[in-house]
């Protein structure tokens, strides 16, 4: 009797619990401000501003138009800073590079939209590292990372690969250098149980992964790539790395960008609501910090 009772229910569910109407004109989706701004340290800060368009206003360009009053603060001292108009109706705003260990702190207020507050901080950069590039068994591209993590603090982490090629033609004085590009590919990978969680998110032109420190107890991380490339003379293959360490806030927005657009239901529009990540308070976006290290370059073995 329980048993059929259950069923019941689960059909009850399954027919009423999926469905729900409604009318996109009367979602009650207000404008908001907009906060878009990496900021890598050393480097000139760049914030964009714009304001979110209702959907049934996505066709006046006039709506999108702000002119917000803001503030940027550093270690809670006022920063200087330059604005501009975008093309789009948004503000532009710069100002001097930030250092490691800097806390940021953005206001932003607008006539008839909510006033919004983001913070981050600058994280210090990456730490002492070593690499290894060679080709395995199998014809992967390899790289394998090892640093030395603070296992007293919660750490984020980011590695992108480029790879160049030396092709030496016969009768040729000198090789050609081919542009370098990324050889990390989500659908490429091959793991052992030493390896990353696969997460990869599109930044600074590369596909980057990211990872912290909770996933991983031997401070080790390894990429392979496999390359499917007709080469009909001598070659010689370098890699180097761009690494980075993020901020919470950047970690947790690149992760948002994977789990939006890489999840297995992303062709077809849906994903876990984690994609809708902000730390942009009352508003939408993001406000993060990072760090920058480019090693030099290594011959693939």
């Amino acid at each position: 009797m329980k048993t059929k009772i259950i069923f019941l229910l689960l059909i009850a569910t399954a027919s009423t619990g999926c469905r729900y109407s409604f009318d996109i004109e009367d979602s009650g989706l207000e404008p908001r401000i907009c906060v878009k701004s990496y900021i890598c340290a050393d480097s000139t800060t760049v914030i964009e501003i714009h304001r979110t368009i209702p959907v049934d206003e996505i066709s006046s360009t006039a709506s999108a138009t702000i002119s917000p009053s803001f503030s940027l603060l550093c270690n809670g001292e006022e920063v200087e800073t330059a604005s501009t108009g975008m093309a789009n109706g948004g503000m532009r705003i710069e100002a001097g590079a930030f250092s490691e260990g800097d806390r940021l702190s953005l206001t932003v207020g607008a006539d008839d939209l909510e006033t919004v507050k983001a913070e981050t901080s600058i994280p210090d950069g990456f730490p002492e590292y070593t690499f290894e590039a060679y080709t395995d068994a199998d014809g992967n591209k390899c790289v394998l990372l090892s640093y030395k993590d603070n296992p007293q603090s919660r750490d984020y982490y980011g590695a992108a690969v480029e790879v160049r090629r030396f092709e030496y033609y016969p009768h040729s004085e000198s090789p050609s250098v081919y542009i370098s590009f990324t050889i990390v590919d989500d659908t490429e990978i091959s793991l052992d149980r030493y390896a990353y969680a696969p997460a990869t998110a599109w930044f600074e032109e590369h596909d980057t992964f990211i990872w912290s420190d909770e996933e991983e107890d031997d401070d080790c991380y390894e990429m392979r790539s496999r390359l499917s490339l007709s080469l009909q003379y001598e070659v010689t293959e370098e890699v180097r790395l761009h690494l980075y360490r993020l901020s919470e806030e950047m970690y947790r927005t690149l992760y948002a960008y994977y789990d939006a657009h890489s999840n297995p239901f992303a062709s077809v529009g849906l994903s876990s609501p984690s994609f809708t990540y902000s730390n942009v308070n009352r508003g939408v976006g993001y406000f993060c910090g990072y760090t920058k290290t480019v090693s030099e370059w290594m011959e693939i073995k």
